[in-house]
């Protein structure tokens, strides 16, 4: 059997993307992809590697990874967007009552306007943040020692 070096990528399992898969690039090259709550192997040759995740336009840092000659390196995947949930919830929790009214005919309060104005605004923000200024950051590669 073949000694040979191999770059182990584990993406956790997410809500936020998970009908998507992300893009691997190992030194520039689409190597595969991942899908959610998977794990897939790259066969490398023994040396250093820049390796890069993407999705759609938005990325993760590029990693340099040295990987020796037999050697397994691994390497996790997930989302940069830690606060999704804290702006998701309280968005969707507003637009569902905000629906309500509107689908019972009921008149809109004005405290629901004022709420989804102070809630939508920061939600919109953040989620341009990631999508626009801090791309690279959508994702985050790192090593892992925990398989």
């Amino acid at each position: 059997m073949e000694n040979k070096s191999v770059i182990a990528l584990r993406r956790s399992s997410e809500w936020m993307n998970k009908a998507r898969s992300f893009k691997v690039f190992i030194d520039g090259n689409e190597a595969g992809r991942i899908s959610n709550g998977a794990t897939e192997e790259y066969a490398v040759s023994p040396g250093t590697h820049k390796v890069i995740c993407k999705i759609d336009w938005c990325s993760c840092r590029e990693m340099e990874v040295t990987v020796k000659e037999g050697e397994k390196v691994y390497l996790h995947i997930r989302s940069g967007m830690k606060y999704y949930w804290h702006f998701s919830i309280p968005l969707l929790t507003l637009v569902s009552i905000y629906l309500y009214h509107s689908l019972q005919r009921l008149p809109k309060p004005l405290w629901l306007m004022y709420a989804l104005i102070v809630v939508a605004l920061p939600a919109a923000c953040y989620f341009l943040y990631y999508s626009l200024i801090s791309r690279k950051d959508y994702l985050l590669l790192s090593k892992d020692d925990k398989w």
